[in-house]
């Protein structure tokens, strides 16, 4: 049996203080010393939550690698508990919080990751070319907020309105190392029907459902409108994030929906396919499945995984999926191994 280390005490303390704040801030709440001067606890109560365990973490954290926005859930979790805690009618401190600091600070964030977004990308650009947005983003974004869960959730909606709205740029030529994957199997033609559909059948919908409720109607209206933009913005990234072959992995992109590394090192074998036995491990890198068929399968010595959209982890050790120029694709593969 693996020995199993404890945590040092120095990397408990950040969170393990602010915690404690929690702590007895709730417990004030909750016991009868509230009851004994309620205004002025109440506020006490939402500013130990809201900014004394905030500044607490940042201030344990300050010689330590780890970004100062990693303070925003404190303050986010503090406002939720103290907006919980507390009775209504002592939700003042809070409100005025929710109205202002909350949309202050998530602007903020937002901000700072669009600025590292763009020094990235002008680096990128510099040392080689081009860049792919939705993974420069999502590194961007990681190395800002400090989570990558919350990174993957972040770039996935920002890359849905990025690719669905802003970016039309033409489809050039490949290189010789990137492989498209949308064109032979008609996924463009498949996309562009079912998004029309969709359409029509979001305001047949907006017409029925407003006779009995406008307000459901609306809410119908604009989650329709919004699968529809993430279908659009996938569509336009299938095809300006190709499949590319590094020097030493296959850089698998497919749209919004799909992202990994095959090392060569780890494939068994590639080969033309068709039909391949559903089963556990298998997995086929599509949205619509039947509709978007595979010709290429890659096995691998062992399992690897792809990130879905909203960083979502697909494990496999048999990938199917659909690139327009096989041969060629396969024969570097092969060249490779």
């Amino acid at each position: 049996m693996k020995n199993l280390s404890l945590p040092h005490p120095k990397d408990i303390l950040p969170f393990a203080l602010p915690l404690l704040v929690f702590g007895v801030s709730a417990w004030i709440v909750l016991s009868g010393i509230f009851l004994r001067n309620p205004d002025v606890l109440s506020f006490a109560v939402t500013t130990n939550m809201t900014i004394t365990a905030p500044l607490l973490y940042l201030f344990l954290i300050r010689k330590k690698k780890v970004p100062n926005t990693t303070a925003v859930p404190f303050f986010i979790g503090g406002l939720l508990l103290a907006t919980f805690l507390l009775p209504e009618s002592y939700h003042f401190y809070t409100d005025l919080l929710w109205k202002y600091a909350f949309p202050l600070i998530e602007l903020s964030v937002l901000s700072m990751v669009v600025y590292k977004t763009a020094q990235v990308i002008r680096t990128f650009r510099k040392e080689r070319g081009s860049v792919d947005f939705l993974s420069v983003f999502r590194s961007s974004a990681a190395k800002v907020l400090g989570s990558q869960r919350i990174a993957n959730v972040l770039a996935t909606e920002v890359a849905v309105f990025y690719y669905g709205l802003f970016s039309w740029r033409k489809s050039n030529s490949l290189p010789a190392l990137q492989f498209s994957y949308h064109k032979e199997n008609g996924a463009t033609a498949v996309y562009a029907v079912i998004i029309f559909l969709l359409l029509i059948e979001t305001a047949a919908i907006h017409f029925i459902a407003d006779l009995w409720s406008p307000p459901l109607a609306w809410i119908l209206t604009i989650s329709s409108m919004y699968a529809c933009l993430q279908l659009l913005g996938h569509l336009k990234a299938m095809r300006q994030r190709p499949v590319a072959i590094g020097r030493k992995s296959i850089h698998i992109r497919y749209g919004l929906m799909g992202d990994g590394e095959v090392p060569f090192d780890s494939i068994e074998s590639i080969r033309f396919a068709q039909e391949v036995p559903e089963e556990k491990g298998v997995y086929h890198l599509s949205l619509l499945k039947i509709l978007e068929p595979y010709n290429m399968e890659i096995k691998l010595k062992k399992s690897l995984s792809l990130f879905s959209m909203y960083g979502i982890r697909k494990e496999y050790h048999t990938l199917l999926l659909n690139i327009d120029k096989k041969k060629t694709f396969k024969e570097i593969i092969e060249e490779k191994l």
